[in-house]
């Protein structure tokens, strides 16, 4: 995907790069916890002073809901530069061996002027679509967010990645907005776009 609300939370909120320490520990048995801490500022001044802590819960199982393997992860944020909290939850579960649901929700607290109230998406991935194209994954997903200032924004995006080499593939994508914020010209709030990527790893 894309689409912002699609890579990360958009509660998420990270800050700028900066100075920082992460740890995480896997239990080994599905459980795994994780805790960072990070500077708010690039400035290389005062970076332990207000930092951004987060900590988060995860659990993973080959097998669950219909026997499939999951991911489940929950987390929490605090932001001491702009006092602002959040949770969030985020998920993945293969619904059959080809195909995976995921969702993701977050909400915020003490809302920083630049930072959503809440968003939550959602989606389906498929691999492997047809039987002559057994590498190719195509996926849809939709996300709402909230914004500080009330307003809500929705978004649409789908793929399709074609298999061109192990170190070479070639997708096309297609996003839409049924309802977009930000400076648009009267009476376009509805914005559709596509785009074709090719990506090469080295």
């Amino acid at each position: 995907f894309l689409t912002s609300a699609f890579v990360n939370n958009p509660v998420l909120s990270p800050p700028v790069n900066g100075p920082g320490l992460a740890g995480y520990f896997d239990t080994k048995k599905g459980y795994g916890f994780g805790l960072g801490i990070q500077s708010p500022r690039n400035s290389g001044i005062a970076v332990t002073d207000r930092p951004y802590t987060i900590g988060e819960v995860d659990y993973h199982t080959p097998k669950f809901l219909f026997g499939q393997a999951g991911n489940y992860r929950l987390w929490g944020r605090y932001n001491g530069d702009t006092r602002s909290r959040a949770v969030g939850l985020s998920l993945d579960q293969q619904l059959t061996q080809r195909l995976t649901g995921f969702a993701r929700s977050g909400i915020t607290g003490n809302t920083a002027v630049d930072e959503p109230e809440w968003a939550w998406s959602l989606g389906l991935g498929l691999s492997s679509p047809f039987s002559s194209r057994r590498y190719d994954h195509t996926a849809m997903a939709f996300s709402r967010i909230k914004t500080s200032t009330g307003t809500k924004e929705d978004a649409v995006e789908a793929y399709y990645n074609f298999f061109l080499t192990d170190h070479m593939n070639l997708s096309f994508n297609s996003q839409v907005l049924p309802h977009a914020i930000g400076p648009l010209p009267r009476g376009n709030d509805f914005i559709t776009t596509f785009g074709l990527r090719l990506q090469m790893d080295f």
